[in-house]
């Protein structure tokens, strides 16, 4: 495809997803919580707000296009940004149908259709890497697996909760949008959080304000695909949390359990990934045959940064999900607000000389701002102690297993063997530290 053909897709993606929180409207995290303490309204929520998001499958997209016309996108690109968006919109409808399992506690019917969109269009490129692949090929593919996952999932929910026809009742409406709201600031917000960076490396390259190289948005996306595809292991499991959260809404004990058992469960994969990507994040682009020395080097250098945003989210996302559950929306706004403060001030200031590598620790700065003000929050004003000795242990093993991958590193042993070991070693330093047994004792 080429940096900049991918760093076009990336920007057009990421403007969706920015967007992509009109089609719903904090709607879905609101169903969870609902209908997590009240499912007898199962009826009432499904039926307007399904019909709400098929309504939205036809409008947004259209609106997008308007941006991107606004923005000075050309024919092609407007093409491209108006499927994406349609994909978007299916995407946050296959989210609403999650909201539903979640909530009556499915949870194994939320993790599959958590990831089978992804699955098949994996299908898809491996069938297209054996011919050629193009932009116009994979947006096609993405839109395939959307669509087939949306079909599969919701004739699964009427085979759990029965046929619910989308019924759109205003009064109803107007109601269950006027209790989301504050579920889709925290939508909108995480969203242009996550996203912001990508749409400003690509419009200081398109107006050319000294950005060091034209194609950094091709190279940060590079990059960030490896962070976003490991972040999915936590957009899995958090839900659920999420969903227990709001199941143990006035229940104390339970939620500590649920905390002490999140902090662990969520932390440890997101640091056997850090490290790995610390020591061997090179390896992973294998498949960057037609990029130079240099670029293989920016984009490996971006990937290493990028990573230690991914181990805080791994330690401390999981303090947000208690706090969004349990009736703390508008002060976990105020936080994502300066958060993006950091991240658009510190990209528009530091991009144009120092490039992705800017971008990459301003993501990382705004983590650590995000992270802090979860555990100062839930320290100061839940009932929910933060387990600091479970921390302290995981720091710990953090910093032994940390220890044992760079001697491992220094033997002439193959980097998939290194890595096979030090994971062995990570589960020892696990066990021994009382992680492994906390994860049974209270599950």
């Amino acid at each position: 495809m080429g940096h900049s053909e991918f760093g076009l897709y990336t920007a057009l993606f990421s403007l969706g997803y920015i967007f992509a929180s009109l089609t719903d409207i904090g709607l879905n995290q609101f169903v969870t919580k609902k209908l997590a303490s009240e499912p007898t309204r199962i009826k009432e929520v499904f039926s307007n707000i399904f019909a709400l998001k098929l309504f939205m499958l036809v409008l947004y997209p259209f609106l997008m296009s308007i941006l991107g016309w606004a923005l000075g996108y050309g024919e092609r690109e407007i093409y491209f940004l108006a499927v994406l968006c349609f994909a978007q919109a299916l995407v946050q409808l296959i989210f609403f149908f999650r909201a539903n399992f979640q909530a009556n506690q499915h949870f194994m019917v939320d993790s599959t259709a958590s990831v089978m969109d992804k699955f098949i269009l994996i299908l898809l490129v491996v069938i297209m890497l054996s011919q050629k692949i193009t932009i116009d090929l994979f947006i096609y593919a993405r839109l395939a697996s959307l669509l087939v996952t949306v079909v599969v999932f919701y004739i699964v929910s009427i085979k759990l909760f029965d046929y619910i026809a989308p019924k759109l009742d205003p009064d109803k409406l107007k109601n269950l949008i006027k209790q989301s709201i504050p579920f889709a600031i925290i939508t909108i917000l995480y969203s242009l959080n996550e996203k912001v960076d990508t749409v400003i490396i690509d419009y200081l390259s398109r107006v050319s304000l000294d950005v060091k190289k034209h194609g950094d948005a091709g190279l940060y996306a590079a990059a960030y695909r490896f962070l976003d595809a490991s972040m999915m292991y936590l957009w899995t499991i958090l839900p659920i949390f999420f969903a227990k959260f709001a199941y143990h809404l006035s229940n104390t004990k339970e939620k500590q359990k649920l905390i002490n058992f999140g902090q662990v469960v969520a932390s440890v994969p997101m640091v056997f990934l850090t490290v790995f990507v610390y020591f061997y994040g090179e390896k992973l682009f294998f498949q960057q045959k037609n990029s130079s020395p240099e670029q293989i080097m920016i984009m490996a250098d971006v990937l290493k940064i990028l990573f230690f945003s991914a181990a805080l989210h791994g330690m401390f996302a999981i303090y947000s999900t208690l706090l969004t559950s349990t009736g703390f929306e508008k002060q976990v706004s105020k936080m994502i607000v300066g958060s993006i403060i950091i991240n658009v001030i510190g990209n528009f200031i530091f991009i144009p000389i120092y490039g992705p590598i800017a971008s990459a620790w301003i993501t990382v700065a705004s983590a650590v701002f995000l992270s802090m003000s979860y555990v100062y929050y839930t320290h100061t004003k839940l009932e929910v102690r933060v387990p600091y000795p479970i921390i302290v242990r995981l720091l710990i093993v953090f910093a032994l297993f940390s220890g044992v991958f760079y001697l491992l590193t220094l033997t002439a042993l193959p980097w998939f063997l290194v890595t096979m070991l030090a994971g062995a070693f990570l589960l020892i330093f696990s066990y021994m530290s009382g992680l492994i047994t906390l994860m049974l004792s209270t599950e």
